[in-house]
């Protein structure tokens, strides 16, 4: 899909609830791989790895980089924190219901490449999350 509005990293939250959402209208799948152009996959078989995962790991909905990078750094979320400012409105209620479940302001997954199975984004449509 093209990007119809260019807006950085600021608008990229929209750009990715686009993608996703006409993903789940027009497909039936197992998982969608996001991956920046810059990425760097190597081998063969990263889609059977990751749906022979899924299938034995049903809880499983995000897959990716989260608390420690590819190298095992740990990641600092400050910085995203700090985007929910822009438009607290937008954000309130969905924080809101995500904080119960532990989420603290900033977590994400590395945005380079991860995965988001198609249980996630059908629950999150379901529940009225902008997937």
């Amino acid at each position: 899909m093209r990007n119809w509005k260019l807006g950085g990293i600021r608008g990229l939250d929209n750009s990715l609830r686009r993608a996703f959402s006409f993903a789940l209208q027009n497909y039936r799948f197992d998982a969608v791989l996001r991956i920046d152009t810059d990425a760097l996959i190597t081998g063969h078989g990263l889609m059977e790895d990751i749906i022979g995962y899924l299938k034995t790991h049903p809880e499983a909905g995000m897959l990716g980089s989260y608390r420690e990078t590819c190298t095992v750094a740990k990641r600092n979320f400050r910085p995203i924190a700090k985007q929910f400012d822009g438009n607290p409105e937008y954000w309130r209620s969905l924080l809101q219901r995500v904080s119960q479940y532990g989420y603290v302001l900033g977590e994400h997954a590395l945005g380079g490449a991860y995965v988001l199975s198609y249980n996630c984004l059908q629950a999150m449509a379901s529940a009225g999350l902008p997937p």
